[in-house]
């Protein structure tokens, strides 16, 4: 297909995973966590029931360390805005480590795989476009039309069978992906088939890409009963990191929508196309999307270790990894929350 070296070039360096749901996340904790109130002010059931705050985080990032812990929550807030108490009345932090084996060549083989299976996916859409301007021209052979649909099936196979063995490939390795998307610069229409592929027809209206993690380090602030001498020794309008991610090996890039790469490379409409794929290339599709719409985490939380430290002594101590997220709680609101 000449069309395809066309894509291939608009894809280029950013053939990685786009987006599949309209809406992007710009921040890891936004699309897993939802939260709900109950109790206290509702009347007349719950009227001598205590308030409660309930919640839920898909990806298992919960920074609750235990049963009966004590913590700052708000249902208006997202759950990695959490701030626990220690139970031991030390100021305490808690680091959960999640096993990761593959070292540099894991996560850099998964990314490979990324982008195999993207190039893959804009193949498949060249091949889907040219079978239907074929069905349109009424000089094109048929036998020409037929042998164009069984390579579309084929590789429409090939695209789910990848898709698939992605998707283990990142439980075996233990082996997250986190997704961040940034604000659209435009919008001139064209996505194919919603639920497949975003973006709109401007290369340059999504701004986004891919964190591939291995070795998770999740670490968070439990305040204890000498918060005066540790914590309330910082300046009011200091911020102190109250929840960090870390990796011991993080890949990130960003792409652009392959959408978008498409719509300026075909001479067909993403939306209308959609609409004509045949059943094997809209299975295979479903395939691909799954991956992206699970962007909170592909990988697998098995359970991990837990280890404790002391703020005082350890406060000098870098966490495991490099950090790339972190929950900052305002110093002087948190001294009056406390109080």
């Amino acid at each position: 297909m000449p069309r395809l070296k066309q894509a291939a070039a608009a894809l280029g360096a950013a053939a990685l995973l786009s987006a599949c749901s309209p809406q992007g996340v710009g921040a890891l904790d936004d699309l897993t966590t939802s939260t709900t109130n109950d109790g206290g002010l509702r009347k007349p059931i719950s009227l001598n029931y205590p308030l409660q705050t309930r919640f839920l985080s898909i990806n298992g990032q919960l920074p609750v360390p235990h049963i009966g812990s004590s913590c700052l929550a708000s249902s208006q807030r997202v759950a990695n805005s959490i701030i626990c108490f220690s139970t031991t009345g030390t100021t305490r932090v808690l680091t959960r480590s999640f096993k990761y084996d593959g070292g540099e060549d894991g996560v850099k083989a998964y990314r490979a795989s990324l982008e195999d299976l993207q190039l893959s996916v804009a193949q498949l859409i060249e091949i889907e476009a040219a079978n239907n301007q074929m069905e349109n021209d009424p000089d094109t052979p048929r036998q020409d039309l037929i042998d164009s649909q069984n390579a579309a099936k084929a590789l429409a196979d090939e695209v789910a069978e990848k898709s698939a063995e992605l998707a283990e490939k990142s439980t075996d390795l233990n082996i997250f992906v986190f997704r961040w998307t940034g604000t659209r610069s435009g919008n001139t229409g064209g996505s194919l088939g919603g639920s497949f592929l975003s973006g709109s027809a401007a290369a340059d209206s999504t701004t986004g890409g891919l964190v591939i993690v291995g070795g998770l380090h999740v670490s968070q602030l439990l305040i204890g009963n000498d918060f005066e001498t540790t914590i309330g020794t910082q300046p009011d309008a200091a911020k102190v990191a109250t929840l960090t991610m870390a990796a011991d090996y993080l890949l990130y890039a960003a792409d652009s929508s392959l959408s978008a790469a498409l719509e300026a490379s075909l001479d067909t409409d993403l939306e209308a196309l959609s609409e004509k794929l045949s059943p094997e290339t809209k299975v295979a599709l479903r395939a691909y999307a799954a991956i992206s719409q699970a962007e909170e985490n592909q990988g697998f939380f098995k359970r991990p270790t837990y280890t404790y430290r002391d703020f005082t002594t350890g406060y000098q101590d870098q966490d495991p990894g490099q950090v790339f997220y972190a929950t900052l709680t305002d110093v002087e609101t948190l001294k009056k929350s406390i109080k």
